[in-house]
């Protein structure tokens, strides 16, 4: 029995729209999950994650006598575990590790200084950048105009053969043959001896 694929065309196509809306969304929600899976890597890589994970809770249970600043440098490093290299969720943890500095004045001119200094490199390369394409510009620019000039003081090879050979009555006639079309390749076909 033959299926007659013309007479459920748009059935099908259809039926393709919806499957790939739904893979669309399938994906955006797989993006927008907080965990991120990694089915490749070995035993050995997780054990080290969670050493590390470990040590750094260690450090906060050392490094903070309260316990409000400890229980968010736990979390800080619970952050970090599951961001790992991803670079949205670590704003999001320096973010929670803002809240231990509220309580020290220093360390929040200490940050702030840092993001000064940050903006300010961030801005120096930016113009560096632009004075990079600014100059790749003007040099385009400078070599576009040789290359126009030289272009304008070239005379070809025909223009010259033209000037020292052929009167101005024959120049004459040039222009006029070149005004029709027909006339001119009629000539050029008669001087290259060209057969149809």
């Amino acid at each position: 029995m033959k299926i007659n694929f013309k007479k459920y065309k748009l059935l099908i196509l259809f039926y393709i729209l919806v499957i790939v809306f739904l893979i669309l969304i399938a994906h955006r929600h797989h993006k927008k999950e907080d965990t991120v899976e990694h089915f490749n890597e070995s035993i050995m890589l997780k054990n080290k994650f969670k050493r590390k994970y470990s040590e750094c809770k260690d450090k906060c249970e050392i490094k903070y006598d309260n316990k409000e600043d400890v229980n968010i440098c736990k979390s800080f490093c619970k952050c970090k575990k599951k961001c790992r290299n991803d670079k949205k969720c670590k704003k999001d943890c320096s973010e929670i590790k803002e809240n231990i500095y509220r309580n020290d004045p220093h360390k929040l001119e200490r940050k702030a200084l840092k993001d000064k200094i940050k903006g300010y490199i961030k801005n120096e390369q930016k113009e560096k950048r632009k004075e990079k394409k600014r100059e790749k510009l003007k040099k385009k620019n400078v070599q576009e105009k040789k290359k126009e000039i030289v272009q304008e003081s070239q005379v070809s090879f025909i223009d010259e053969l033209i000037d020292k050979h052929l009167s101005q009555y024959e120049k004459d006639m040039i222009i006029d043959t070149s005004d029709n079309i027909k006339l001119f390749l009629k000539d050029c076909k008669k001087v290259l001896r060209i057969k149809k």
